[in-house]
């Protein structure tokens, strides 16, 4: 297909597709399962050619404020492959909602954002934009849809 649906956890393999065990997979969507920071790397990837990216996750921390325009995670939260299947298994991690992302940022002291264009209008600081760090995004992210070219497939579905 055109676009394919990326992921990052550790109980399925990587780079092979897996049903992903959502409650709202009612089709038994197959998603691409890559490494953290390969699923990292294909979304600055994308980002910075101007491909278009759907990005699919958890709104329900503290750290996301639409009123703010921010989405951070608490101070010295973990964001690597252990914690976020832990949070996953714990349905912490869930898929709450999805914004389209449409660029990258740092602020003052280099920690660098995606920014996501949110459907909920644009009453907050950014016209509706919200800036998500990139540890949120590597802690939070249940998924990516993205074009196929971005994605460097080794499996077949």
């Amino acid at each position: 297909g055109e676009y394919i649906a990326v992921t990052s956890f550790t109980h399925h393999p990587y780079h092979k597709f897996a049903d992903l065990e959502l409650p709202d997979n009612y089709n038994r969507d197959r998603f691409y399962n890559l490494p953290l920071d390969t699923m990292m790397s294909v979304l600055e990837h994308a980002v910075s050619h101007g491909r278009g990216v759907c990005w699919e996750g958890d709104i329900s921390e503290p750290g996301f404020s639409f009123a703010d325009g921010t989405a951070v995670l608490p101070y010295r939260a973990q964001s690597d492959a252990a914690a976020r299947q832990s949070a996953f298994e714990r349905f912490d991690t869930t898929d709450d909602h999805s914004m389209a992302v449409v660029g990258m940022a740092r602020d003052s002291s280099g920690r660098r954002y995606f920014i996501m264009k949110n459907s909920w209008g644009t009453d907050n600081p950014f016209g509706g934009l919200m800036y998500l760090s990139e540890d949120y995004v590597r802690m939070k992210t249940i998924a990516l849809f993205l074009p196929a070219d971005c994605v460097p497939v080794r499996d077949g579905r």
